[in-house]
């Protein structure tokens, strides 16, 4: 029922939203930028009241520390936490058949696995449940000790036990460094080179970790199996870890590939024409595709990769994302080529005009912004004052399209 329809006799209304530092897409969170906008909080009714769980990340924090907020945290209320624990172990150690004489020891020793995290339990359950299904006794002993652990384990025992290489990595490098929900049947096996037998082979290999939802794009299945794997807090201490054998990704990388996938689809497209404009970009996008190494897996196989026989989704998301993916591998020059090719910015804003304007724009500020974060002066980047005026010019000109 809409808000304004909700008369003052009904009852007090809770709106709760559940892991709101998850509900990023299109590397936007435009929910989080809901409620901490001023008309938001200024619309609620005295009647009303939010409920928002969240892992405590700084943008969270950052953008919801203006509102006058109750903040209930773990550590503040570690004992009501561990006695959470405590009562959910019992209740599935009980269901699988733990004795008593053994159900205390297997309670401490789990609780201990998961330091409060209800995430580790979820995969303990499965793992009590399976082991009751088979008959087996209830051994928490031998379980992984927490999270980590569980990550680790899961790639080792059931999905890639020899390391992630090849093609599982290059499938992983693509779902992690995408700026959306990767597409299995009309963007993966573009953004990869592998055939869609082999990503549907492989997502179904990691099916527990990345989900394929009705829209039949990829999701993981929860935000610390991204984390574990490109070794960002909490799990930071992966970074020095080697990335094979114990399956660390490093998302420079992720970029690198994707960045060289949109390249890839883009120059047979721009390639042909006679503007300045584009023999620059095409230039810059054959150096792109140079710096990845022809020995690695997925799309550097493919020798027909990037051309016409790529779909209309996979190249939507080339001319959208592309230019993100060279910023974030600090190719700020090659973006700005790019950006000011023609042909590029007819293909983007005109023939798929479902791109709006706005984010051709949003990619001039990104060029200037990253640059700006280098070590290089104004004046060996020359490309800054382009990206300048090309937003202008883009500014002026979306009002007559």
């Amino acid at each position: 029922m809409p808000f304004g329809r909700q008369s003052k006799d009904d009852p007090r209304l809770l709106i709760i939203i559940d892991a709101l530092d998850e509900a990023e897409h299109n590397l936007k969170n435009e929910l989080l930028e809901c409620i901490a906008a001023r008309d938001f909080k200024d619309g609620l009714r005295p009647w009303c009241a939010l409920l928002v769980t969240s892992r405590p990340e700084k943008v969270v924090r950052n953008t919801l520390k203006y509102l006058n907020t109750l903040e209930l945290d773990t550590e503040s209320h570690k004992e009501e936490n561990e006695k959470d624990v405590q009562d959910f172990l019992k209740f599935i150690f009980e269901r699988a058949g733990v004795s008593e004489e053994t159900l205390e020891n297997n309670v401490d020793i789990a609780a201990g696995h998961a330091k409060g995290n209800f995430l580790y339990l979820y995969w303990l359950r499965k793992r009590v449940e399976e082991q009751a299904a088979q008959g087996q006794t209830i051994d928490v002993s031998s379980m992984p000790r927490g999270l980590s652990e569980e990550y680790e384990d899961q790639m080792k025992k059931r999905i890639m036990p020899n390391g992630l290489s090849g093609d599982g990595r290059a499938v992983l490098e693509a779902v992690i460094g995408a700026a959306e929900p990767v597409h299995l049947e009309e963007q993966l096996p573009a953004l990869t080179g592998l055939s869609l037998g082999q990503c549907k082979k492989i997502m179904d290999d990691f099916a527990e970790l990345f989900t394929v939802r009705e829209d039949n794009r990829i999701y993981d299945f929860h935000k610390s199996i991204v984390d574990w794997l490109i070794a960002e807090a909490p799990f930071n201490d992966r970074k020095k870890l080697h990335p094979i054998e114990d399956y660390v990704i490093d998302l420079t990388v992720c970029h690198r590939r994707l960045a060289c996938a949109g390249a890839k689809m883009i120059l047979p497209r721009i390639s042909a024409t006679e503007f300045s404009s584009d023999a620059s970009a095409v230039e810059a996008l054959r150096d792109v595709i140079d710096s990845v190494s022809g020995g690695e897996s997925g799309n550097a196989k493919r020798a027909d990769f990037g051309g016409e026989e790529n779909g209309d989704v996979a190249m939507a998301y080339a001319l959208r994302w592309t230019c993100h993916h060279l910023c974030s591998d600090a190719k700020h020059a090659t973006a700005a080529s790019l950006l000011s090719s023609l042909t590029f910015l007819d293909l983007r804003l005109v023939h798929h005009n479902y791109h709006p304007w706005s984010e051709a724009l949003h990619d001039c500020d990104a060029v200037v912004a990253a640059s700006a974060g280098t070590s290089s002066t104004a004046s060996s980047m020359p490309f800054v004052r382009d990206m300048k005026l090309l937003r202008d010019a883009l500014l002026l000109s979306s009002n007559d399209v």
